[in-house]
């Protein structure tokens, strides 16, 4: 993971937090499910061995299987996308960043409209043939990605980031502004997007986000 952030020829990049330790706890609830499963069909006690290095591998899966399979390993594409697209990347704007991911044509339109930028989809300088909104789900190439970028970037810097978050999400386009952890956790809570988990021991106690999920019965249904 370290050799798959950054450009070629950077030093290792650390993920900035313990993922795979993560992963593995996720992966090892995953398993003791589906041992308690098997145990209830066969009546055999399991064993559950949770690997670390699974548990990674998991999360680059894509690339583990070109791995596995030919043994080759990804090229370092910078602070961007792997998929390819110019707008698979972070943009500075007037209050901060904004990470946008409109891989496909008809994302790329919509933001292009959003933009008021609409005239570059059919600029032969930056596009082989004029964006179509119809055109089979693929992920969008530029001529000159690094003159398309540009022209976005110049844009989005007049902009504000939770503006356009809240805009390009009702039309149907990734985007969302980049927060730091506290600003992400306190909106999550004020927007009741995450339900949360008081631990306790001894005078301490400490907020957790929980197991990330909810579940409810449904009438009708047992268990």
């Amino acid at each position: 993971m370290a050799f798959l952030a950054g450009n070629e020829n950077d030093p290792p990049i650390k993920t900035g937090f313990p993922v795979v330790d993560a992963a593995t706890g996720m992966q090892a609830a995953l398993a003791i499910l589906a041992g308690l499963r098997e145990r209830d069909r066969s009546g055999c006690a399991i064993q559950l061995d949770v690997s670390m290095t699974g548990a990674a591998m998991q999360l680059m899966y894509s690339f583990a299987c070109e791995a596995l399979t030919n043994g080759t390993s990804p090229a370092r594409v910078g602070n961007q996308g792997y998929s390819g697209s110019p707008t698979a990347d972070f943009f500075a704007t007037s209050d901060g960043w904004i990470s946008l991911g409109a891989n496909t044509p008809r994302q790329l339109l919509r933001l292009l409209d959003v933009l008021e930028l609409s005239h570059l989809a059919t600029d032969p300088a930056y596009f082989a043939e004029p964006l179509n909104a119809e055109s089979p789900v693929a992920f969008v190439r530029s001529r000159d990605p690094a003159a398309l970028k540009t022209a976005l970037a110049q844009r989005l810097r007049t902009l504000r980031a939770d503006e356009l978050e809240e805009r390009l999400a009702t039309c149907g386009v990734p985007a969302a502004k980049v927060r730091k952890l506290g600003e992400f956790a306190e909106q999550a809570l004020r927007h009741g997007r995450l339900s949360t988990v008081a631990l306790q021991g001894g005078d301490a106690e400490v907020v957790s986000p929980g197991l990330g999920f909810g579940a409810r019965r449904h009438p009708g249904q047992s268990g």
